[in-house]
């Protein structure tokens, strides 16, 4: 059954597989491309907000298959088809066989997971690996092998070297291992798996150092921009459960947008508050799903990381206790109320996989617009992906925007112009060269506006 479940969430994950590479995807790209596996520790890195496993093995990747965005992509399709296997194998542990199919056909079809399996970014391999040291963490702490301990120790240091804030899955172990009150043997084992972890932050300390400091200085430089990436509020948290839901899909009319996040919520909601009826049995699942939010909620008041999309890792928890309440329904609504959840997940995936609204930027679109015309960008980070498909570039730079220039045609990049250009500084100085705005071009969420002299 299993097999027949992963068959399934790879047709899914196969669908539209094709489309333009968003912004950060394209820098993905664009790194393995360019760099050596050295070049990518000592020279992104160090500029980056990431740690560079994802990269390094994404570089490996490329190697035999390229940096399309079909092959690029499929490398985090097989860390979102692992999740799913390893949810099963955690369900396993918990009930019984029929247990574990349910809650992997649901973290199968569930539409956040569907989009970032799909996505050439760290957040499909940081949530397996989290998945796996949780799964790990299980054995050990049931029977307490030395060689169960090191595969533990070795899956913290590989979720640390993917991202930094999946490593908020540590005091999820900590949490749970002080309720069961085990014995000075066991915590010992406990505190020496974390070692090497330590051992190799020490070892990265300097870089991490720099990362934070140039991730802290966008506060000042660019308040917009730091809010978008993550900064914990009333909005952010509610996004939260509602994306767990429905994905990254939404609605312009805001009745519909309503009504549709209200079913869900009925369903979830109600399955949720079942669950906590054997809450103290199945405790490390609650412990995984609200610790790591909870504490990302607290740093992000201060430090922008509070996003949805950041916090992926604690979905398979989200549909394991989403099953725990399906278990704890009388077996005649069960059928039902199971196939409804598949049914929701399938339409809102099915809904991102086959409407182009939904899905990412499309800045393959862009440049086969421009071509080679004349394009200027407010900021240098916003050319990733416009440079990424575009090989033979003809960007002017803002300050050399005047009454002189030849060109009878212009483009400007209004891409999130209100981050990158909050006082319409570029768009004024286009205009002042005598340039007037002759069409509005959207490219999926990528704004482009054509000028004529």
């Amino acid at each position: 059954m299993i097999w027949l479940i992963l068959i399934l969430g790879l047709i899914l994950r196969l669908i539209s597989l094709n489309q333009s590479f968003w912004l950060d995807e394209a820098t993905s790209a664009t790194v393995v491309k360019t760099l050596n596996f050295g070049e990518i520790i000592t020279k992104f890195s160090p500029g980056d907000f990431h740690p560079p496993l994802y990269y390094l093995i994404l570089k490996a990747w490329s190697i035999p298959f390229g940096v399309s965005e079909i092959s690029a992509r499929s490398l985090s399709i097989l860390f979102g088809l692992g999740t799913v296997y390893l949810v099963y194998l955690i369900a396993k542990n918990f009930k019984t066989k029929s247990f574990a199919v349910s809650a992997a056909i649901l973290l199968a079809t569930a539409p956040l997971h569907v989009y970032y399996s799909q996505e050439a970014r760290m957040y499909a391999m940081e949530t397996f690996l989290v998945a796996l040291s949780v799964f790990i963490f299980m054995k050990a702490f049931k029977d307490g092998k030395i060689w169960q301990w090191l595969l533990f120790s070795i899956s913290l240091v590989l979720v640390g070297a993917v991202d930094y804030l999946p490593l908020l899955i540590i005091p999820v172990f900590w949490l749970y291992s002080f309720f069961k009150a085990r014995g000075i043997g066991y915590y010992t084992k406990l505190v020496l798996a974390h070692l090497p972890l330590g051992i190799a932050f020490a070892f990265w300390s300097p870089t991490l150092t720099g990362q934070l400091s140039a991730g802290l200085s966008v506060e000042s430089s660019s308040p917009g921009w730091w809010k978008v990436l993550g900064q914990a509020g009333i909005k952010e948290v509610a996004l939260l459960p509602v994306k767990f839901m429905i994905g990254r899909i939404g609605f312009d009319n805001k009745i519909i947008y309503g009504v549709v996040v209200g079913i869900a919520a009925l369903f979830f909601g109600y399955l949720i508050f079942k669950s906590v009826k054997v809450l103290k049995k199945n405790s490390l699942n609650f412990y995984w799903l609200a610790v790591p939010a909870l504490l990302a909620f607290i740093i992000g008041l201060k430090v922008s990381v509070f996003g949805y999309f950041r916090l992926l890792f604690i979905l398979p928890a989200f549909y394991l206790v989403v099953t725990l309440g399906l278990y704890q329904v009388k077996k005649k609504y069960f059928p039902i109320l199971f196939l409804g959840l598949v049914f929701l997940n399938t339409a809102f995936s099915l809904t991102y996989l086959l409407n182009t609204k939904f899905q990412r930027e499309d800045w393959r679109g862009v440049v086969s617009k421009i071509g080679g015309s004349p394009v200027v960008f407010p900021a240098k980070s916003q050319r990733e992906a416009f440079l990424y498909y575009n090989s033979n570039p003809n960007v002017v730079e803002p300050e050399k925007l005047n009454k002189n220039m030849e060109s009878k045609e212009f483009y400007l990049m209004r891409y999130v112009a209100d981050i990158f250009d909050p006082e319409d500084k570029v768009k004024n100085k286009i205009e002042e060269a005598g340039y007037k705005k002759a069409e509005d071009l959207n490219f999926n969420g990528v704004v482009v506006w054509r000028y004529e002299k």
